[in-house]
């Protein structure tokens, strides 16, 4: 009878312990504005080159639109992405430089290299930033 009971014991201990998967754990969401991805000397940015999905290339060195462009995704908040499945391709990847030092990147799911969600507005500001720059 000592068997059996220990026996049931394990078992559900062992299933109890099966149910405790490292996904169901919830995570306090990790929101940031995009400024705060910025390097001090943003307001340096000569030049901004975009990559599209196809390879097709295009820069906008404007001072102007550079900056009404950083101002407006600046302002935007993001969700840090804590669990980042794997991925491939990316809609646009966009790089600011000064002079030939990159100083800043974006995607939809990054911005220097940390994971974010897409964020509908930033891929629409990318869309805005990429159309204009023909």
């Amino acid at each position: 009878m000592r068997g059996r009971m220990f026996l049931v014991f394990m078992l559900v201990g062992i299933f109890m312990a099966g149910c405790n998967h490292d996904n169901q754990i919830n995570e306090v969401p990790v929101i940031k504005q995009i400024k705060t991805f910025y390097p001090e000397d943003i307001s340096t940015t000569d030049r901004i080159e975009i990559l599209s999905s196809n390879g097709e290339r295009r820069k906008v060195e404007n001072k102007d639109r550079i900056r009404r462009w950083l101002d407006q995704i600046g302002e935007l908040k993001v969700n840090v992405d804590t669990n980042p499945e794997d991925s491939s391709g990316v809609l646009f990847g966009i790089s600011l430089f000064k002079g030939e030092n990159r100083i800043l990147s974006l995607t939809p799911t990054s911005i220097n290299g940390t994971a974010i969600h897409v964020n509908k507005v930033l891929t629409s500001l990318m869309f805005q930033l990429w159309d204009g720059s023909k």
